[in-house]
């Protein structure tokens, strides 16, 4: 990587991959430099904005992530595809529900639910309500997303989650029967299902799900695994949950 930059010191790409190795050994003052030259050379590259995003993030510069937010806002021009993929970016960097990157992801998502109405800006501040915490409104998004044919699948799916995250689990399992029911052979969705029985010690309905899926995914085995833990876990046999795992 080294041998690359000095024989090309201006690639976006070397400076990218140079900042998150930096980053990678906490090596923040050298990462910083590597990302700022990238943003200077290359300010319409996503991937450098993410990892000046990062950089900021993980040295807890909340003016300095905030500058940033800025900047590429204005950068961006038009650009809402851009905008989103950031927020997006943003949102999984988000640490605390009432920090002040949680209001700045929301304020940014807000944005570009006022300028675009479609249902991937809709489910993209519904993401960012997730992070913080904020389960009615995330819901009330998954809802609105629901009626652009082109979210709607993953506008139920998120609805089910979120649910079930804000222990409304007879509305959650409503709400994952339904999206089961429109496709089937989501094995994640249905796994979750199992899980979400376990959380709402309907132990007999998760018991019946894990079932379920391991006869139709005999070679899982994952999904074995977990199933035989869980129903050890639901048996009050904590010592076999040890041994399932081993």
């Amino acid at each position: 990587l080294m041998l690359g930059l000095m024989r090309f010191p201006d690639a976006p790409a070397l400076l990218v991959a140079h900042a998150t190795d930096a980053l990678a050994h906490r090596q923040y003052d050298t990462a910083w430099a590597s990302a700022s030259r990238a943003l200077t050379l290359a300010p319409g590259r996503l991937d450098v904005w993410a990892t000046a995003f990062d950089i900021a993030a993980r040295r807890g510069h909340a003016d300095a992530l905030s500058a940033l937010i800025h900047d590429a806002d204005k950068r961006l021009g038009d650009d809402l595809a851009a905008r989103r993929e950031l927020v997006s970016h943003l949102t999984s960097l988000v640490d605390r529900p009432d920090g002040r990157l949680a209001d700045t992801t929301l304020a940014w998502a807000q944005g570009i639910v006022e300028r675009d109405s479609s249902g991937s800006s809709r489910l993209l501040r519904a993401r960012v309500h997730v992070a913080r915490g904020e389960w009615d409104a995330a819901t009330h998004d998954a809802d609105a997303a629901r009626r652009d044919p082109a979210s709607a699948r993953e506008a139920l799916r998120l609805k089910a989650d979120v649910l079930s995250y804000a222990g409304a689990y007879d509305a959650s399992f409503a709400a994952y029967r339904e999206y089961l029911s429109s496709y089937p052979d989501d094995l994640m969705a249905a796994r979750q299902l199992a899980r979400v029985y376990g959380w709402a010690q309907r132990y007999d309905e998760a018991r019946a799900q894990y079932a379920t899926l391991v006869a139709a995914h005999p070679s899982d085995a994952r999904l074995r695994l977990e199933a035989n833990a869980k129903s050890a876990y639901f048996a009050g046999k904590w010592q076999e949950i040890g041994r399932a795992h081993v």
